[in-house]
């Protein structure tokens, strides 16, 4: 299974999160929120991104 993450630039909405990071490389309890994303993907079975 394929699957494309779309990882916009800004976000108004979560700008006090992501003030010195792009919002994809945000850490969030030790984590990026690129890596969350990645690791539900193959949780699902995704092989591409």
């Amino acid at each position: 299974m394929n699957a494309a993450l779309i990882c916009p630039g800004e976000r108004p909405s979560v700008s006090a999160l992501a003030q010195s990071t792009p919002l994809a490389l945000t850490p969030i309890l030790g984590k990026t929120l690129l890596e969350y994303w990645l690791d539900h993907l193959v949780d699902r079975g995704v092989r591409h991104v």
